[in-house]
């Protein structure tokens, strides 16, 4: 599995437990005994946030309901207008509260009150919590933070030798995948070439239901050249594109970047399949061509593992590399 892959699974995890977590919250009373709990933590996702917030909007077209019908068929002029002035949104009570001054009817004037003392704690709440939001995308720096820090810290303990072996390897890996995205880049761009550099004759357009598939074969193409047109583009006009030195070497770091990853996660899995601390290492044959890594633990016992390395890319034009790795005894 590699890095993307890696990260996806755990995303995933993370997002089935707090779907689970989430719940349908039917009254103003959970949303605020919701608010209430992550108040007590030190941070909130922003998908968690987000819920609150939907269901709030939810719960709010019921209280919205319930205004109007308490101020609904009194024939004053100061009921009548309170009728026309509730609150449109959870937290904006400004025209509603000035109204109810003027309301001689108590019982309207209580579950008015009511109302706008519950929506305020509940939109005090939500405030207090924005500083607390943490992004996805947050997570996945902080995780790839502490996995570098774990493999640091393994490279000088009990893997030590396992990883020597193996980091051995990288450079002729860093060299092959360089080639292989050299030839990927080349083949699109000869493609579109061959089309006389019209993206829309190298990718013709498909039916609407279709667009997302369309823009994902394009995307490999956007991201190595530049549009041939500077001043504008008329709906109907051809998508001419102009070769990009510069989007090109950006294109290449980028894959080098993502096979460096890929490998420092193949490491990292490896010592996990493994399990326990190495004392001694042994690696047979190429890295490409299932090399056979022979290791033997503390506790005496001996594993082999079967290796080899494949690289792909994905309809986005990114490489992402695999490392199926079986045990065999």
């Amino acid at each position: 599995m590699n890095l993307t892959e890696s990260i996806r699974k755990d995303l995933n995890i993370i997002n089935e437990t707090l779907a689970s977590q989430r719940k349908q919250l039917l009254t103003p009373e959970e949303i605020l005994t919701a608010i209430k709990e992550y108040d007590n933590e030190d941070e909130i996702m922003n998908a968690d946030f987000n819920h609150i917030k939907q269901e709030i909007g939810y719960r709010f077209r019921k209280a919205e309901d319930l205004l109007q019908d308490t101020a609904r068929g009194y024939e004053d002029d100061a009921t009548r207008a309170l009728y026309f002035a509730w609150p449109t949104a959870p937290c904006s009570w400004t025209r509603t509260m000035k109204a109810l001054k003027d309301v001689p009817h108590k019982e309207v004037v209580e579950v008015y009150t009511q109302q706008y003392n519950t929506w305020k704690e509940i939109c005090d709440g939500m405030k207090a919590l924005k500083p607390k939001i943490v992004k996805s995308a947050t997570k996945r720096a902080e995780k790839k933070d502490r996995e570098e820090a774990e493999l640091e810290k393994k490279k000088t303990g009990d893997f030590a030798q396992m990883i020597k072996l193996l980091e051995a390897n990288r450079n002729e890996y860093i060299a092959v995948a360089r080639d292989r995205a050299e030839e990927y880049k080349n083949y699109h761009l000869k493609k579109l070439e061959m089309a006389d550099w019209n993206l829309d004759v190298a990718v013709p357009e498909r039916p609407f239901e279709e667009y997302r598939e369309y823009k994902n074969r394009t995307a490999i193409y956007t991201a190595l050249t530049d549009p041939a047109w500077k001043a504008g583009k008329g709906m109907n006009d051809p998508d001419i594109r102009e070769r990009s030195p510069k989007r090109e070497e950006k294109w290449m770091q980028e894959q080098i970047e993502i096979a460096e990853a890929n490998y420092d996660s193949f490491i990292k899995k490896m010592i996990q399949k493994i399990g326990e601390p190495v004392t001694d290492a042994k690696l047979e044959g190429s890295i490409w061509e299932n090399a056979t890594l022979t290791v033997t633990t503390e506790s005496g016992e001996t594993q082999v593992w079967k290796t080899k390395i494949i690289i792909n890319f994905s309809k986005f034009g990114k490489m992402f590399n695999q490392f199926p790795t079986r045990r065999k005894n």
